[in-house]
């Protein structure tokens, strides 16, 4: 039996972006889909509230049952939320249902 529902959280520390005028995140990954979501959560208030999410590789591209392909590479830009912000805070989740 596969152990869920369950819901891992990995946060990065505070990222000052007070600066920049614009910000992307970028990273390899290998993932396999049964009932879960990827998902990355955006504060920039150092972490107290994670008002958007961005979906990792929907399942529209990662259907039931399937994976991602070796090292996939994921891309997306967050200046609309991060820009200029001095207290962003990332939190990575895996949601399995």
């Amino acid at each position: 039996t596969v152990p869920a529902p369950h819901v891992g959280r990995l946060r990065t520390d505070t990222i000052d972006l007070s600066a920049e005028n614009g910000a992307e995140l970028s990273f390899y990954t290998y993932a396999r889909r049964y009932q879960s979501v990827w998902l990355i959560a955006v504060s920039i208030d150092g972490g107290v509230n994670f008002p958007d999410t961005v979906e990792v590789i929907p399942a529209t591209e990662v259907p039931l049952n399937s994976s991602t392909a070796q090292n996939a590479f994921y891309r997306t830009n967050l200046s609309n939320i991060v820009a200029n912000q001095s207290y962003v805070v990332l939190e990575f989740i895996f949601e399995a249902r």
